[in-house]
């Protein structure tokens, strides 16, 4: 019985969570006897438990147990008996039940985890489907952009200032044009019947069109200067 107790001792058996190619079937007796290997073995995995039994536990393991209870440890043909001695080892029995109870909340949450498989398949489904509409919606979003863009560009104060520059020259060249008109009495022009009074319309009308361009084109003049003193822009 001592030699018997030594031997649990020296060699308790080790349990490790079942990885592939680990085999159910825990040691047999027979394999944890023998005197300790010259070389240490190398540590467990941090993920492994490794059973701590001092010769006290392994005595009262032991203790009571017939020759014939001991000696079915030690069969080669029956695991049986090892298989059961081995699992009702407390050390054993707890971190059996804490893998026991991980591995049921892991497939608990899986099972939950696949409920959402359809609804992911269908998210998914819907994502794919509108990326196109997507893509075609930006571009049409750039498109006006650039458009917004090059129309800001028309109403910058440079850009202000030059169109009213080029609206009173316009003005400008007008009142000169109408003063070539009378000086070359273009009645076609003025509009003027060709008659005994014609002379006294032609410089009427000459005098109403010059004055309605001329106050156009200073109106226009003021503005431009107006807006360019505001802006802070030089004249050319």
């Amino acid at each position: 019985m001592k030699d018997l107790v030594g031997q649990f001792t020296k060699n308790p058996p080790k349990l490790y969570p079942k990885r592939k190619g680990y085999s159910r079937t825990p040691p047999s007796y027979s394999q944890t006897r023998g005197p300790t290997p010259a070389v240490s073995p190398a540590p467990a995995p941090s993920s492994s438990f490794t059973l701590k039994l001092d010769s006290t536990d392994a005595a009262r393991l032991l203790e009571g147990k017939s020759a014939a209870f001991l000696g079915s440890l030690d069969s080669e043909t029956d695991k049986g008996p090892y298989n059961d001695f081995f699992s009702s080892i407390k050390v054993v029995k707890d971190p059996r039940k804490t893998l026991a109870e991980l591995k049921a909340t892991t497939v608990k949450l899986s099972k939950k985890n696949l409920e959402f498989e359809p609804k992911v398949k269908a998210l998914t489904a819907a994502i794919k489907e509108a990326i196109p509409r997507v893509r075609e919606r930006e571009m049409r979003l750039e498109q006006k952009r650039k458009k917004l863009f090059a129309a800001s560009q028309k109403y910058t104060p440079n850009n202000i200032a030059e169109q009213l520059r080029t609206y009173s020259s316009d003005l400008d060249t007008k009142t000169t044009d109408i003063i070539e008109k009378f000086i070359e009495k273009d009645y076609d022009y003025f509009e003027v019947k060709d008659d005994d009074q014609k002379q006294e319309r032609l410089f009427s009308r000459y005098c109403k069109a010059y004055m309605k361009a001329r106050t156009a084109y200073h109106l226009a003049e003021a503005k431009r200067l107006s807006f360019q003193l505001k802006y802070n822009l030089k004249d050319y």
